[in-house]
């Protein structure tokens, strides 16, 4: 397969289509065009920041963003919900979904086109774990959205922490 037949592929996934999610996940050449589309995309994020060392940046931070959470949600979906994917089929089908970014590289729209992006790519990764991992899709949708939930708790407990701690009754009450 070429790059251009995986781009192709890929954007077709962005549609939840199942026969090119297949395509991409089981091609080994995937893997290589996978960190290929990270590259392209972690370099239109910059520009749209319009800043020449968020370009150079940007590829190396989403390369390892991506290890980082790909790992943690291939351990999960793997290990604890019975997926059936190998490491290398997660990560193809998800790395070539990441061509959604490509189109974020607009100055000044970029954030806003990141944020759809961002919200896309999660419901990707929610088909992608349900189709390539084969895992219900409430126990994809559950994986799919830990991470939010999470951040959200840590946000609310946070946010109750300071301001409990500085809040005009905490300070009366600790003279």
């Amino acid at each position: 397969m070429s790059f251009k037949d995986n781009i192709k592929d890929s954007l077709k996934i962005l549609t939840f289509d199942e026969t090119s999610l297949t395509n991409v996940s089981n091609n080994t050449s995937a893997t290589g065009y996978g960190f290929l589309t990270l590259v392209i995309a972690g370099i239109a994020i910059g520009i749209s920041m319009l800043n020449l060392f968020s370009i150079i940046l940007n590829p190396i931070v989403l390369i390892i963003g991506l290890f980082i959470g790909y790992s943690i949600f291939h351990f999960i979906a793997k290990f604890i919900l019975g997926g059936q994917a190998t490491g290398a089929q997660y990560f193809r089908a998800l790395s070539n979904s990441f061509v959604i970014y490509w189109f974020t590289f607009i100055p000044f729209l970029g954030w806003i086109l990141q944020s759809i992006a961002g919200f896309w790519l999660l419901a990707i990764n929610i088909y992608i774990l349900n189709k390539v991992h084969k895992l219900s899709m409430v126990k994809a949708v559950i994986l799919g959205l830990l991470p939010g939930v999470i951040v959200i708790v840590l946000v609310i407990i946070g946010a109750i922490a300071y301001f409990g701690m500085f809040s005009p009754s905490a300070l009366l009450a600790s003279r």
